[in-house]
């Protein structure tokens, strides 16, 4: 059976729009692994690089141009009832100049 790991929603502490070019993750899995990515609207899922799963090397995951949004939720899982251990998630967001609420463009 599938098994979900949540960050829950992350804001980063104010209310400027953010953009996240990668996640950093040390997995060790013997299956596939995937990263869900949600912007507070859409989602977007990510396969880990099958190169660097298996040891708790990094594996970084390249998240899609033009994401923007105040808050994330970043989500692993599993695929047909893997195994998987994580080390560590590092998530570096990128703060845009607009603010949510018409504050400042």
């Amino acid at each position: 059976f599938p098994v979900t790991i949540s960050t829950g929603l992350v804001k980063s502490g104010n209310n400027l729009k953010k953009s996240i070019d990668n996640v950093f993750l040390a997995v060790r899995t013997d299956g596939e692994v995937f990263l869900r990515v949600l912007d507070g609207q859409d989602e977007h899922i990510y396969k880990l690089n099958r190169d660097n799963i298996g040891k708790y090397e990094g594996s970084r995951v390249k998240i899609g141009k033009g994401l923007r949004s105040v808050s994330w939720q970043f989500e692993l899982y599993n695929s047909n009832g893997s195994d998987f251990d994580v080390n560590s998630m590092k998530i570096y967001p990128l703060m845009l100049s607009r603010h949510v609420n018409g504050r400042r463009n």
